[in-house]
């Protein structure tokens, strides 16, 4: 068994993690705007979009911050291993 780290893979996964937060903010914005296209007058559509905005928004953007950080994190260290390797 080796221990360690495979920069080349970790660096991969921080490449898929940077992608999916940019999918996870375009959806949001592309859900966003299908909210406010949609024909939906009155208190439930108030009530939805109060709290579409108040707490769905905030989580998806939230999720995305947080697979930024884990991207930047694993970039780092697959950084920091190839020159401890080298």
């Amino acid at each position: 068994m080796i221990y360690g780290m495979d920069p080349e893979a970790v660096m991969n996964l921080a490449t898929k993690m940077a992608d999916v937060a940019e999918r996870v903010r375009g959806l949001e914005t592309r859900l966003t705007g299908g909210l406010a296209a949609t024909e939906w007058v009155g208190p439930d559509r108030e009530r939805f979009e109060n709290e579409w905005a108040a707490l769905h928004v905030v989580a998806l953007r939230l999720a995305a911050e947080v697979l930024d950080d884990a991207s930047r994190l694993a970039s780092e260290q697959a950084r920091d291993q190839d020159h401890a390797s080298a």
